[in-house]
């Protein structure tokens, strides 16, 4: 009897102290995969280039050409140059607001962003975008349409 209530104390201290398969959200760097479209075409082999202002970070393209643009966690705005290869520049301003909420013991607290949107400048006026209007996972899609 002895060695039986051994052997469940055993068990029971690795099922308490293991990790749990709760899966978390919210863990990786937000972003935004991304199409760039012109007068409803995809026109990302148009883009030449995709690149943050006062940041280091690097736009990436993923497999389909898509163009992979992460959010600023530390600001409540993200700032992009579009370099098309007609030599026109646009300038996207994302802004948001983030949110820190805690999502249990097992995942701590996470950032959400709500409230997406495109800040207006010169550049971007004509720009449309079809923006989540929150992130709650670590990928989600957007278009965007040049003039």
């Amino acid at each position: 009897m002895r060695k039986y209530q051994s052997f469940i104390w055993i068990i029971a201290f690795f099922v308490l102290s293991s990790d749990s398969c709760v899966s978390c959200s919210g863990q990786e760097e937000p972003n935004l995969t991304t199409d760039f479209r012109k007068n409803g075409n995809a026109i990302n082999s148009q883009i030449t280039n995709v690149s943050f202002i006062n940041s280091t970070k690097i736009v990436v393209k993923n497999e389909q050409g898509q163009f992979i643009l992460p959010l600023d966690m530390r600001n409540d705005k993200t700032t992009f140059n579009i370099l098309h290869n007609s030599g026109v520049t646009y300038q996207l301003t994302l802004s948001y607001q983030r949110k820190t909420k805690y999502q249990g013991k097992d995942c701590g607290f996470v950032i959400e962003f709500e409230n997406i949107e495109i800040l207006k400048n010169e550049t971007s006026e004509n720009l449309n975008a079809n923006i989540p209007s929150s992130l709650r996972t670590s990928k989600s899609s957007m278009q965007i349409s040049l003039p």
